[in-house]
């Protein structure tokens, strides 16, 4: 094993697996593991994990990824981490509680959406006007209701929250979470405004009511409990934690972001960010949430729920992998053109829909099935499946327009960009060119949170603008053909209403 100059650690949890990877000062990645995740779903709506489960799938990937580097535990300066939105719970002596770690998708708190939604709070307006049962303050709305998990209720914080806490034993909760997911607003004199939803005791009754750490944050160095874990040593830097697709814009962010620049995240599911100097609010958009990403900027952002998701369950009957399934496509598409399979459409609503036109109850639906069911079947299903998620982004870049921040070019991040096929038809949807970030952003973002942490640069903004690496660019093309996708997608809409 070689010593070399110092470099830092990333880590990125993600909805089925943990990914690691260690990188030089210049962003260069120099090995990486990765080690899945058992996704519990104990009952429909519901969908949990093991904290403990995910603390050693952490520790894994993280040697693997120093095994691969080839570099001594002595050379990590600092360690970053990223993760979905999951909710971990512990009573008072600090061990799990309950169902443990409620993931990102757990939907048992929908009906304590709805009621939150029906008070009609100002602060509504950060939330897109309606709650989503995927938000903190559902989820904890929900455990209000459970006498005994509450009673016993020590502290709940966001995943990336618990993984820097089991680190450093640092309490500190991450300006990113709080902003992006608990509806805090650190930039005004009142952070926390949730009187009026009911929710008032939320902060000091889960924790969260401490010390708040801006991104890029040095929260200290790793416990020796931790440090032996995670194989690395004491003098590792750890970053303040950070919401995987806010950790995704940090790592396209580079020089920063022009004007109507956004950055897309596209994975399990997929959210098109925009980080803007003013406040930008609208229906079926999260935020602004300040600081979530940048210091002194806000951020907004529009998603679909279950993207990946999505296509991953239409695939589902196709005898081949992904490896297999797109080059028939491909093949498909040569022969018969875009509008292959035209009369099929596909309401991609699988967990629920947020932008546009906010509905958490919402599901997907099919329309024009032939009733054939041959392997071919299943990949023009997958088609119009990617066509409905591209109508969809390109309504949610069309809602920034009236907020004063119309979208005009994209940097893009997550496993669809592995997809050639679906990132043109993105592009196409769009009607704007998407540049792709080289390698994964989200790990990236944790990487330049750990060498600010670390002291390797003097700011954030100098981390990550040392550290970003542009990929190639997607140009759009003409696309009169999803006009009548769109049309399709519409009925379908409004089918379901009526349903």
């Amino acid at each position: 094993m070689r010593r070399m100059e110092q470099v830092v650690a990333a880590v990125d949890v993600g909805t089925a697996s943990v990914r690691a990877a260690l990188f030089d000062r210049t962003g260069g990645q120099l090995g990486r593991g990765e080690v899945p995740l058992a996704l519990a779903r104990p009952a429909p709506g519901e969908a949990t994990y093991r904290f403990a489960d995910i603390w050693d799938a952490v520790a894994a990937a993280l040697r693997a990824a120093r095994a691969e580097a080839g570099v001594t535990p002595a050379a990590v300066a600092g360690l970053g981490i990223d993760a979905t939105c999951s909710l971990v719970l512990t009573d008072r002596s600090g061990a799990p509680l309950g169902p443990d770690t409620l993931a990102w998708c757990d939907h048992r708190a929908l009906a304590d959406a709805a009621a939150l939604t029906a008070t009609g709070d100002p602060l509504l307006a950060t939330l897109g006007g309606v709650v989503s049962p995927e938000m903190q303050i559902a989820k904890f709305a929900w455990l209000r209701r459970q006498p005994d998990l509450w009673n016993r209720l020590g502290a709940a914080r966001d995943l990336a929250d618990a993984l820097t806490h089991r680190a450093t034993g640092n309490p500190a909760r991450s300006l990113c979470t709080l902003a992006a997911k608990w509806t805090y607003q650190g930039q005004g004199g009142a952070p926390w405004r949730l009187d009026g939803l009911g929710l008032g005791e939320l902060p000091a009754h889960t924790g969260a009511a401490g010390p708040v750490a801006r991104v890029g944050g040095d929260l200290g160095p790793l416990t020796p409990g931790a440090a032996a874990a995670l194989g690395l040593t004491r003098a590792t830097r750890v970053a303040a934690g950070m919401v995987d697709a806010h950790a995704g814009m940090l790592g396209m962010w580079g020089a920063g972001m022009g004007p109507g620049e956004a950055g897309l995240i596209a994975g399990t599911s997929s959210c098109l960010i925009a980080v803007t100097p003013t406040p930008l609010a609208g229906a079926g958009y999260w935020g602004p949430a300040h600081g979530a990403v940048m210091p002194g900027l806000w951020v907004t952002e529009g998603g679909q729920s279950a993207s990946g998701a999505l296509l991953d369950h239409l695939a589902r009957d196709h005898p081949g992998s992904w490896a297999a399934l797109l080059p028939r496509l491909d093949a498909l598409l040569a022969a018969a053109g875009p509008g292959l399979a035209g009369g099929l459409h596909v309401l991609p609503d699988l967990l629920g829909r947020r932008t546009p036109e906010p509905d958490p109850g919402a599901r997907a639906g099919i329309l024009g099935l032939d009733g054939d069911a041959g392997p071919d079947a299943t990949v023009r299903l997958v088609w119009r499946g990617m066509v409905a998620l591209a109508v969809n982004l390109g309504e949610i870049a069309a809602g920034f327009g009236p907020m004063g921040a119309p979208v005009g070019r994209v940097r893009a991040t997550g496993g669809h960009t592995r997809a050639p096929v679906l990132m043109q038809l993105y592009a196409d949807a769009l009607g704007v060119e998407i540049a792709l970030a080289e390698g994964e952003a989200m790990l990236t973002g944790a990487a330049v949170a750990a060498a600010a942490a670390a002291g390797l640069y003097p700011d954030l903004a100098g981390a990550a603008a040392a550290m970003a690496r542009p990929g190639p660019v997607v140009r759009p093309r003409p696309a009169p053909w999803l006009g009548e996708a769109a049309a399709g997608l519409r009925a379908l809409r409004r089918l379901d209403r009526r349903l």
